[in-house]
């Protein structure tokens, strides 16, 4: 194999890039069947990856992805092996600083990248610098209010050297809706006969290559942004050129490429995927593995029945219809199913004007995209004292998606909001309660956080309450508070325990009436177990309370600290920070062993 850093990448042949191109989708394809990632944005961006890395240095120029949903094939050719991807102290599935030069900022989410990059070349222009800044960006991204923001301030900005490569897919997860799409579609037809295998791969094909003109009357006329294209993605010829045509044009503005390219491109499922199934997958999916998480089936389950019953629900979801298995639901009630791709704050916005005229809303939306909506949430729905039912998945540990997707932040984020509840169930039976339980006729939003994982058992018991019980002894000196399936875990190891009172925290944010009910106060050791959040949140509210009422016993909150959770499996991940259930038994145990001695010696 020759070698592939950028100085050997400028003597292939057109042959030998044909057949690295291939090569590369078949690490690729091989990494993401032994450790799951994103598979189809990956594949359809390595022919312009490889481009690209001929046109620009990236250890010299300023190279930056927005989301980072395609920066495998890039990580390849900067030195990197993805036998470690998303592993515990491997690869991130995004661009990480730490990781590599090559990388120029931490991504994860959508629209940061233009505002980055502008702020990048007005100092490299005021310090006269001659590298270039590339930003390649999405076409769901760039229309992200964020993007749109900064393409307006692109319009009165004579940033030189910056230019900007459009990957048009046609997708963000799923299939684009919008008008933006529209205006895009009609264009890729001209070379939808491009063919790849059933499995893998095809080498990439000089057929249908758009030729070199500036496009004319585009929707980037309104931003006076010259465009070079649209650009065949998938021809080598027409990569090229665009790219020395750019350079040339940057040198007294802003330029933007429009390259059109495949999604999946070189696998034929993922190519035909138009709901997003191959947008993320889990490892060994080409073995059909069962990727069935209990909680998000009972959510599903819940949605089919209430919208069959009641023709006022909406769903609204922001690009997520397959990841949070919702896909059932939106091809059964189209009419009453909202898809706002990747348009968070706006989501929320129409569910907040959907309640105003007295119908049901009810959001999906990950736990680390809910902060793009905090406004929102605010302003629309909290002050105007509306109620919403959010499914906030994807809540707690996501350790092999990285720093930028744990979903641990959000309940110290909504414990700011006045009228939140925040509730958690740790079983199928307590979702069912929470939904029971719930009515929109209130003015509070209700959040239900679901995580993701599979081992949630199906327990009928009966008696629910925010703060329930699981056992009681007449003798009780200590109380263990648990959250979540892992919280209800360790509570059911009870016969371990001996003087304890063990309860199930649903209500992540209750008021005082329910701790002053099971009077909380007169224990003399307090265990809180939240695996799913920061210590500002579930525990910071109960210290709180602790505080404000004189607690003379001690309390002691097991959750994460307020930081960024790297890479890596959940397992390790809990270990790291001691809240590995086993450990924090035993710790428990310890503790209380110790201040009974000290009780026996007064």
């Amino acid at each position: 194999m020759r070698k592939r850093d950028r100085k050997s990448l400028l003597t292939y042949s057109k042959e030998e890039l044909d057949k690295l191109s291939f090569e590369l989708r078949g690490e690729i394809l091989d990494a993401v069947i032994h450790n799951g990632g994103h598979l189809s944005s990956n594949l359809g961006a390595t022919d312009r990856t490889i481009s690209l890395l001929r046109a620009f240095d990236p250890f010299y120029d300023d190279i930056l992805f927005d989301v980072g949903h395609q920066t495998y094939a890039y990580k390849l050719l900067t030195g990197r092996k993805l036998y470690h991807l998303r592993k515990t102290n491997g690869l991130s599935p995004f661009s990480l600083r730490s990781e590599s030069k090559a990388d120029q900022y931490d991504n994860g989410h959508a629209g940061d990248s233009l505002s980055t990059a502008m702020g990048r070349t007005r100092r490299k222009n005021a310090e006269k610098r001659d590298t270039y800044t590339v930003v390649v960006i999405g076409d769901a991204s760039l229309f992200n209010g964020r993007a749109r923001e900064a393409l307006e301030q692109l319009s009165r900005r004579n940033l030189k050297r910056l230019i900007i490569v459009l990957n048009d897919n046609g997708r963000s997860i799923g299939e684009n809706k919008g008008s933006f799409a529209k205006e895009y579609l009609p264009l890729r037809k001209d070379f939808s006969d491009l063919k790849d295998s059933s499995l893998l791969l095809e080498l990439p094909r000089e057929e249908n290559q758009t030729s070199l003109k500036e496009e004319k009357d585009s929707i980037f006329s309104h931003f006076s942004l010259p465009v070079i294209g649209p650009v065949q993605g998938h021809s080598f010829t027409a990569r090229e050129d665009a790219f020395k045509e750019a350079k040339q044009k940057a040198l007294t503005g802003p330029v933007l490429v429009h390259l059109r390219t495949i999604k999946g491109y070189g696998y034929s499922k993922a190519r035909k995927d138009k709901e997003g199934k191959y947008h993320c997958v889990e490892k060994d999916f080409d073995k059909e593995t069962d990727t069935c998480y209990p909680l998000s089936e009972k959510k599903k389950e819940f949605l089919l029945n209430e919208r069959k019953k009641k023709k006022d629900i909406y769903v609204i979801a922001p690009d997520s219809i397959y990841s949070s298995g919702l896909k059932e639901v939106f091809d059964e009630f189209p009419l009453r199913c909202i898809n706002t791709e990747i348009g968070e704050e706006n989501a929320i916005g129409i569910a907040s004007g959907l309640r105003l005229k007295n119908k049901k809303a009810v959001i999906d939306i990950s736990s680390c995209f809910l902060q793009r909506g905090y406004d929102q949430i605010r302003e629309n729905v909290s002050r105007q004292k509306l109620s919403a039912l959010f499914f906030v998945e994807k809540a707690g540990l996501n350790g092999e998606d990285g720093e930028s997707h744990q979903g641990l932040y959000d309940v110290a984020r909504l414990k700011t909001i006045p009228s939140c509840k925040v509730r958690m169930p740790f079983d199928v039976s307590s979702l069912e309660y929470i939904r029971k339980v719930y009515s929109f006729a209130s003015d509070k939003p209700l959040f239900v956080r679901i995580p993701r994982e599979k081992d949630v058992r199906d327990r009928k018991i009966r008696g629910f309450t925010d703060l329930f019980p699981l056992d009681r002894y007449r003798k009780g000196k200590y109380a263990f508070i648990g959250v979540g399936p892992l919280g209800m875990q360790l509570a059911e190891k009870r016969k371990r325990y001996h003087r304890f009172d063990v309860f199930r925290l649903l209500d992540l944010l209750s008021d005082d009436s329910l701790f002053d009910s099971y009077n909380l106060l007169r224990y003399k050791r307090i265990f809180l177990y939240d695996p799913y959040s920061t210590k500002e949140g579930s525990a910071s509210h109960i210290g709180s309370y602790l505080l404000r009422h004189s607690y003379k016993g001690k309390y002691y909150p097991m959750a994460f600290e307020n930081k960024f959770v790297p890479v890596g499996q959940n397992e390790d991940l809990l270990k790291r920070n001691s809240l590995y259930p086993r450990d924090v038994l035993e710790d428990i145990l310890d503790t209380c062993h110790r201040h009974r001695k000290k009780e026996k010696k007064k």
